[in-house]
């Protein structure tokens, strides 16, 4: 979004240079007299370039830092050029104005599978590789380059060949004498219980593994790992006397059923919007390197994101559930109806608001935004109250005065009283040392 960018600039420009104690820099590993080998430049979604000449190098992180495709930056202090980079692979010496911030990330356990190897199977072309698969390697140097690659969920080695291959999902596994298969440990996805509710409306996913969108299962555990695995699993039904498990692709609100319970999915991210029995309304298509076509039929739906992922320009995707046609696209200008149809947008990514339901704020402290030129607005849904606050550095919170769907937004949040007719959200982070 253009207004995120401008907003941030905004305040920065009038605003001296965080230091080092600032939430963002605790996020990236310095390397002074450095630059990235190999470079691997990428294209941000915000300045729709790989680099920028910025005010300071608070700005440069804070871009890098809210785009997962970027991994790191070269920055420059003589000219504050900011270079954005999608992998952190090593460095080489260079002058002293060039900086290298490369994103803080832990070791990635692995899970091993012996014998084995992924079925479906879901390749994925390696970043600097160019290549699904590495010949005449070492275990460890397999699973330092999955481990690199966010987009890499699993790897397959034969240790008879040290061929290793790279996969971008893992859904299954059979029987592979010979091959063991070496699966992330992702952590889990926090949610939030509702006892005794329904979701409304239904919106049922159907996994691919189950090849349904509802199973009995041994307990609440299973059912909430298995929406874990699945990116568009946003929520689960669970009936506690049955033990159905019932996958939701979505969640908008819930309506009272004793013994069943609702856990929803508190995503760090705004990632997705889906719409099913839809497409684009313009058709606007991307190309991505990788296929040479905007459109091509794979097994899974999640193939089909890992690849508009990849590539900043990619803004949606529509994929047919019968043809299993997935087509990218460069653009979103709306939907239309189309059956057997679904279409799935980049949203813009969100900051982590904890939220208070049935509450409004006390003392008020409202808040002027950039983009609204006021510090409240008629809204279409919670969502647009989410995203300008997010966008905006100084907004720390917002009352949603739920019946006439206004947003009003706040400078600080330091209290509340009970209201049936607003709930309260408000950003909360690790590190909170800047100045409101």
């Amino acid at each position: 979004m253009l207004y995120s960018l401008t907003s941030i600039l905004v305040f920065l420009y009038f605003t001296p240079d965080f230091g080092t104690g600032n939430s963002v820099f605790h996020k990236f590993e310095k390397f002074e007299n450095s630059q990235l080998d190999p470079s691997l430049s990428y294209k941000s979604v915000e300045w729709n370039a790989d680099f920028d000449y910025v005010p300071s190098l608070y700005v440069c992180l804070t871009v890098c830092d809210k785009e997962e495709g970027c991994r790191a930056v070269d920055y420059d202090t003589s000219n504050k050029k900011c270079n954005l980079k999608r992998a952190f692979y090593g460095i080489v010496s260079s002058g002293p104005q060039k900086q290298v911030y490369a994103k803080v990330h832990k070791v990635t356990e692995f899970k091993l599978y012996e014998n084995s190897e992924e079925a479906p199977d879901f390749p994925l072309e390696s970043l600097i590789f160019n290549s699904t698969f590495l010949n005449g390697t070492t275990l460890e140097y397999c699973q330092q380059m999955c481990n690199i690659d966010t987009l890499c969920k699993a790897i397959s080695f034969y240790s008879s060949t040290n061929i290793c291959y790279f996969k971008s999902n893992f859904m299954g596994k059979v029987e592979s004498p010979g091959c063991s298969l070496y699966v992330k440990k992702e952590i889990s996805y926090q949610y939030r219980l509702f006892e005794d509710s329904i979701p409304i409306p239904s919106l049922p996913f159907t996994s691919i593994k189950w090849a349904s969108s509802s199973r009995k299962v041994e307990n609440v555990e299973s059912c909430l790992l298995q929406c874990n695995e699945d990116i568009i699993c946003k929520a689960i039904e669970f009936n506690v006397e049955s033990m159905v498990c019932n996958l939701k692709s979505g969640f908008f609100g819930k309506n009272f059923s004793s013994g069943h319970n609702t856990y929803v999915k508190l995503e760090k991210d705004l990632k997705y919007n889906l719409y099913d029995n839809s497409i684009v309304k313009d058709d606007i298509p991307f190309t991505p390197s990788v296929w040479q076509l905007s459109n091509q039929k794979v097994p899974d739906i999640s193939i089909c994101l890992d690849i508009c992922n990849r590539y900043g320009e990619c803004k949606a995707i529509v994929y047919d559930s019968e043809t299993l046609l997935c087509s990218l696209k460069s653009a979103y200008s709306g939907k239309k109806y189309k059956a057997g149809h679904r279409l799935i947008v980049k949203a813009q990514k969100i900051q982590n608001f904890q939220f208070i339901e049935n509450s409004a704020m006390v003392p008020n402290n409202p808040y002027g935004s950039f983009i609204w030129g006021q510090h409240f607005k008629n809204v279409t849904n919670v969502e647009e109250c989410l995203e300008v606050c997010s966008t905006e550095v100084l907004c720390r919170a917002f009352e949603f005065r739920k019946a006439e769907k206004i947003c009003f937004l706040k400078k600080i949040y330091a209290g509340k009283t009970n209201s049936m007719a607003f709930d309260i959200y408000f950003k909360f982070e690790a590190d909170e040392n800047r100045c409101d």
